[in-house]
């Protein structure tokens, strides 16, 4: 039997608790991973911890426009499980929130997103990735 790609992982992944963020959460937990759904949505972040198991899977309430729930959320992880290997950012909007097109960079903020913009900013620019 072959080893588990991500056998003893760690992953936090964010908007966890449904569509995307939820089919990487099961699949991370297949391969072996230990994963916290980090999510707004409590009831169907519960049901997916449900569904891969409590042994494998945790809800944790975080949400990404408030960065002091980031921070809980990782120092959280890193005490449950003394470390911290996959940081999965795909959390969403919930609602309507125009046309991003329109949407001013500094407006961003309120929606989770700008975060997300100036961190892929600093992982090209250092990184090239």
């Amino acid at each position: 039997m072959s080893k588990l790609r991500l056998e003893g992982k760690v992953a936090i992944i964010t908007g966890a608790a449904s569509g995307i963020g939820e089919a990487a959460a099961k699949l991370f937990a297949e391969h072996g991973a230990f994963v916290i759904i980090a999510d707004i949505q409590h009831e169907l972040a519960n049901q997916v911890v449900d569904s891969i198991g409590g042994d494998k899977a945790f809800y944790r309430r975080c949400d990404v426009k408030d960065e002091n729930q980031i921070e809980e959320t990782v120092a959280y992880t890193i005490e449950k499980y003394g470390t911290l290997d996959i940081m999965y950012s795909n959390a969403g909007i919930i609602g309507s929130m125009g046309s991003l097109v329109r949407t001013a960079l500094g407006e961003l903020g309120k929606y989770g997103i700008k975060g997300e913009l100036y961190f892929s900013f600093w992982s090209f620019h250092t990184y090239g990735v």
